[in-house]
């Protein structure tokens, strides 16, 4: 279906409450329906961890369509009444950084997306959402709080939906730049990306670490989806009774680490991993 240039967001009034109540400079993200004459509608809370992703998708897929991944990503500013020097500057730069790390997170997966023939996913434009809201703290003065964010929605293959692991990586790739913009804001090509990547290694802790344990197995997961996902429809990639522990505990850390606890896609894994060279 043709998009508008820019769309507009409508939020279900189950999720208002907590849809724009702080400044929070990375992105988060929620599941939507697909856009009707210029308008899409939000269908999941906002989400800013990767695993919380699959348990949106988990939690309510009776009401997310499968035949496509469909995802609103968001930063939210608030407006203060008087604003220093500093603080007007951090909000311009937040929303040029927004808008350039999505560009370049858009990118990265089309990388990836095209190295594997896999659809490429889109993104469009999304009206800024505007909310005032009145705050009565027990220790400060009742005050009205104008709260800013800024909207991106991502049209993406349902591959990517395939598995908590999926979804995961789906999230990882696409927010390198917004969580590590020195390394990853500069990404032209492949080769760009995998020199980023390996200069990842070494790193104990956060997207780093992330990307120098996962980094080598994303070629031949991607290559070999079918084999690794044979036999796991999405009952039971997403089914609880398919993990030793609950699948919001899974990611695409877990799954190349081995230590994914679905036996089926677990051993599938091991099995085109060992087939790769790769253990």
């Amino acid at each position: 279906m043709a998009k508008k240039k820019l769309l507009e967001l409508v939020i279900n009034k189950k999720y208002d409450g907590q849809y724009s109540i702080y400044e929070h400079p990375n992105f988060s993200y929620a599941y939507c329906k697909e856009p009707e004459k210029g308008i899409v509608k939000q269908i999941t809370e906002f989400c800013g961890c990767r695993e919380d992703l699959s348990d949106q998708l988990y939690n309510n897929r009776t009401r997310i369509p499968l035949n496509c991944l469909r995802l609103l990503v968001r930063i939210v500013m608030v407006k203060v009444d008087k604003p220093n020097a500093t603080k007007v500057a951090h909000d311009k730069q937040a929303i040029k950084n927004f808008g350039k790390h999505t560009k370049v997170g858009l990118r990265i997966l089309n990388i990836m997306e095209k190295r594997h023939k896999w659809p490429l996913t889109q993104m469009f434009a999304v009206e800024p959402h505007i909310d005032e809201r009145h705050i009565d703290g027990w220790n400060e003065v009742s005050r009205s709080m104008t709260y800013t964010t800024y909207l991106k929605m991502l049209e993406a293959s349902n591959k990517w939906m395939r598995s908590p692991h999926m979804i995961s990586l789906f999230a990882l790739l696409f927010r390198l730049p917004n969580k590590l913009p020195k390394q990853f804001q500069s990404i032209k090509n492949y080769k760009d990306l995998e020199e980023a990547c390996k200069r990842c290694r070494g790193a104990d802790s956060g997207d780093r670490h992330y990307v120098a344990t996962t980094f080598r197995f994303w070629d031949p997961l991607m290559a070999n989806f079918d084999k690794v996902f044979d036999g796991l429809p999405f009952t039971k990639a997403y089914s609880t009774k398919n993990y030793s522990q609950y699948h919001y505990n899974e990611g695409i850390y877990k799954l190349c680490t081995f230590e994914s606890s679905n036996s089926l896609i677990s051993n599938q894994f091991a099995k085109v991993m060992k087939e790769a060279g790769l253990k």
